[in-house]
């Protein structure tokens, strides 16, 4: 909700929130993928004023699934009152849809009012269109569906072709309901058991702690270890399936790209091998554990990932290289472009532990040294809006925390206000003095103060 409510107020730009953007295509795709719908919108013209509403309104959703390479699309989506809404692709294509439909309707009637001779040319290009639809991946219903508006419009206006388009209507309806929808999810059609966690689940709320996870699923039986595992079962992971992914994670595990299974769109559903060089940036997001189903057959070498445990269905291997969640880095290299920092930490020098790479300089209260005091950083909790950290160092270092660097969290440093810096492009980084502290970040933008706030005084109206 913050990345569209950002989003859509001016703070973030559009390449910012979509991993990839509406193009040129995906307008032509609602248009050709319709066919024979398509074609009556075409004639939709002939039916006079009663056209220019719905066409309009399609040339319109048109234009925005074009996307950001015309002017109208920012000002639209950044200025028109509640179309921030429509802001993802596939909502937009709503109102294409539905315009496409009612010009399709009046085309029908166009083509029935006109003589045979006139209309023949097309006639001739809708059952060409059918025929184009049909020729595909399509059983013979479907088929019979779309050339049913050819011969509706060869009917003479008037009770008949009405009660022809309403069986055509109530047929659509009953062969869609007639479709097998998707009941895997749904208890009603699956026994208890199929809901419970599977014995991997409780080695890894044992075992992983505030580090992460990475799933290689096996496709075949996806449930219950799906996208989604770490929201159902409660641990850390660093894939997901949410379309909400800001571009910034993206550009940053660009080296995955090959692996990302919603290419060219990036939702966050990556599964690299053992040996993919992607995992240098997986290092540094803390993911420490692998869950992979035995049907994929994923076999890295030993000393690289040890096995640390196996039921036959699941083998859970250890990521030695991972770095922890919260860790203390030395030395500081400000770096304020985007683009220029996101070079210097893909490079192959580049060393994590040793460095990291922030948009701002980092200020310390003292650089004074503290003698018998080892170093550590240690999670001591973790929830949706709060992380709080007990660090321990001899000397002043950046406490770097390897979790999405965004507008409204904040740090105090045993209860002072502390700046978070951006570190390593998207994470967060924090000064910490020599000596041991409590580091807490907390989660609270101006909007959910207001938000409470609002809320509060209409409930005391109320009341009132």
């Amino acid at each position: 909700m913050e990345l569209a409510r950002a989003a859509t107020r001016g703070r973030l730009t559009v390449e910012q929130t979509l991993a990839d953007r509406p193009s040129m295509a995906l307008a032509l795709k609602v248009v050709l993928s319709s066919g024979p719908a398509a074609v009556l919108a075409l004639l939709a013209p002939l039916g006079g004023r009663r056209a220019v509403a719905m066409s309009a309104a399609a040339l319109f959703t048109f234009t925005l699934l074009v996307g950001i390479g015309t002017p109208l699309y920012g000002a639209v989506l950044f200025h028109l009152p509640l179309i921030d809404h429509f802001r993802v692709p596939n909502r937009i294509l709503l109102f294409a849809v539905f315009a496409v439909a009612i010009l399709s309707a009046l085309g029908l009637d166009a083509l029935g009012a006109q003589p045979v001779r006139r209309v023949l040319p097309a006639i001739v290009l809708l059952a060409t269109a059918v025929a184009f639809r049909a020729g595909g991946a399509m059983d013979a219903w479907t088929g019979a569906i779309l050339a049913a508006p050819i011969l509706l419009s060869l009917l003479p206006a008037g009770r008949l072709r009405a009660a022809g388009a309403w069986v055509l209507l109530g047929l659509v309806v009953a062969g869609r309901f007639a479709q097998r929808g998707n009941t895997v999810m749904i208890p009603e059609h699956n026994p208890d058991s199929f809901f419970d966690p599977p014995a991997v689940v409780g080695f890894l709320r044992q075992h992983v702690g505030a580090e992460r996870v990475l799933l290689i699923p096996d496709w075949s039986h996806r449930f219950p270890m799906t996208d989604k595992v770490g929201s159902i079962f409660g641990f850390a992971t660093v894939q997901d399936y949410e379309p909400l992914a800001p571009r910034a994670y993206h550009d940053l595990l660009a080296p995955l790209d090959d692996v990302n299974v919603d290419a060219p769109l990036f939702w966050g559903r990556f599964y690299p091998g053992p040996d993919h060089p992607g995992w240098r940036l997986l290092d540094r997001l803390a993911v420490r554990w692998v869950v992979a189903a035995s049907g994929r057959g994923w076999r890295p070498r030993a000393q690289h990932y040890p096995l640390v445990y196996d039921d036959g269905s699941f083998q859970v291997y250890e990521n030695p290289r991972a770095l922890p969640r919260a860790s203390l880095v030395p030395l500081a290299e400000v770096v304020a472009d985007e683009d220029e920092a996101r070079a210097r930490v893909h490079a192959p020098d580049f060393d994590p532990r040793a460095r990291v790479v922030v948009d701002r300089p980092l200020q310390w209260g003292t650089s004074e040294e503290r003698e018998g005091v080892a170093p550590s950083a240690a999670v001591e909790r973790i929830t949706a809006d709060e992380v709080v950290v007990r660090v321990s160092t001899p000397r002043p270092a950046i406490l770097v925390l390897a979790d999405l660097y965004w507008p409204g969290w904040r740090a105090r440093v045993d209860g002072r206000e502390r700046p978070i810096a951006r570190a390593n492009v998207l994470l967060r980084a924090v000064a910490v003095e020599a000596g041991v502290h409590l580091v807490e970040f907390r989660y609270a933008p101006w909007s959910v103060r207001i938000g409470a706030a609002t809320s509060a005084t209409t409930a005391l109206v109320l009341v009132v």
